[in-house]
């Protein structure tokens, strides 16, 4: 009863035609009371959340952040508050989840105890732009239903998308065909068609022109595909700057230094390479070719290499092949999926011949 009658007070006090005319001190304060109780529910506050053993959140405004895990590409996540909680949508991959707000959002708890506190604060910026496209406006109204039925949506509705900012729908629109990756990476099958050439142009646009480290990633993987070894590292280097900052794209960036357009442009070298070969990225970080073809070092494996129209397939034990390219004697290149956008260089302690 009580409740009811506290409700009725509020709602009569601040009716704006009453308070037009009994400009009450109660009413006055019972009005002050309510905004204070709606604007207490606690928020994220722009600025960098950490956390020293996963890395770091950064709030970058009311509807916007960006969760930068330590060694990998960071994330644009969107979020609202919903009951308490922070309702949030991985716009890289297409996927929800749900955070906790502690200390007066001076912390925030993103599962399984791990939680990013408050350390400086940033310039907030404007919220997103609503979008413009029937497509993105229908998925921004339901975004998870969004993310899981995007793999059947359209190439114009996911372009739309990807020009609402959906980050998740530009990957999509280039990333060739996962069924043909993945069947190449676990089979003894050949490498997907690459993408057309005003595709691959496409998506280095989006990538320029957009703020997602994932879809700039994914962009030089597809350019990669398609033999524009120079283009991808170029993508890669952009996603490295600043605002950016992927410190994966860095690391695949600073390995392919040595690349020259006339090395990519000669024949490559006749037989297999010997010797021992090295890369910061991919899966076969250091192997060594012996001389009847024989390769180990990776993770123990004991590999067979053999030549196949020019490229060299080692055999792994899930039955596809890494795939290598030389460029000159000392350099090669990983085409599969597991050991794109890695140069392999030879050694000084073992020779390259």
């Amino acid at each position: 009863m009580e409740i009811g009658v506290q409700s009725i007070l509020l709602s009569w006090f601040c009716h704006p035609s009453l308070r037009r005319w009994l400009p009450l001190l109660a009413g006055g304060l019972l009005c002050g009371l309510a905004t204070v109780s709606q604007a207490a529910q606690p928020a994220p506050r722009c600025g960098v959340y950490s956390n020293s053993q996963l890395g770091e959140i950064h709030v970058l405004s009311p509807d916007l952040m960006q969760r930068r895990v330590k060694d990998s590409t960071p994330e644009l996540l969107h979020y609202q508050r919903v009951d308490g909680q922070l309702k949030v949508f991985n716009l890289d991959l297409g996927i929800g989840d749900a955070y906790t707000l502690l200390d007066d959002g001076r912390a925030i708890d993103t599962g399984m105890d791990f939680v990013y506190t408050l350390t400086r604060p940033l310039f907030c910026q404007p919220p997103m732009p609503a979008a413009t496209s029937v497509a993105g406006q229908a998925c921004w109204q339901d975004l998870e239903a969004c993310g899981q039925n995007s793999i059947q949506a359209s190439d114009k509705d996911l372009r739309d998308m990807c020009a609402d900012r959906l980050w998740f729908a530009c990957t999509r629109l280039f990333a060739g065909e996962p069924a043909a990756w993945l069947q190449s990476a676990l089979a003894a099958g050949p490498l997907p068609k690459p993408l057309p050439a005003d595709r691959l142009e496409e998506a280095a646009q989006i990538c320029l022109k957009g703020m997602s480290g994932a879809v700039c990633k994914e962009a030089a993987n597809v350019n990669w595909d398609a033999g524009r070894y120079l283009q991808a590292r170029a993508l890669l280097r952009h996603a490295c700057a600043a605002p950016l900052a992927d410190p994966t794209a860095c690391l695949a960036a600073e390995g392919m230094a040595s690349l020259t357009g006339t090395a990519l442009a000669a024949p490559a070298p006749a037989g297999l390479p010997r010797g021992r070969f090295r890369s910061d990225t991919g899966l076969a970080r250091d192997i060594t070719f012996g001389d009847s073809g024989q390769v180990t070092g990776f993770a123990g494996l004991v590999m067979q290499a053999r030549l196949e129209h020019g490229l060299i397939h080692m055999r792994h034990n899930q039955g596809g092949d890494f795939i290598l390219r030389r460029v000159g004697e000392g350099t090669l290149i990983g085409l599969d999926m597991w050991n794109r956008l890695s140069v392999y260089e030879a050694q000084p302690d073992s020779p390259a011949h």
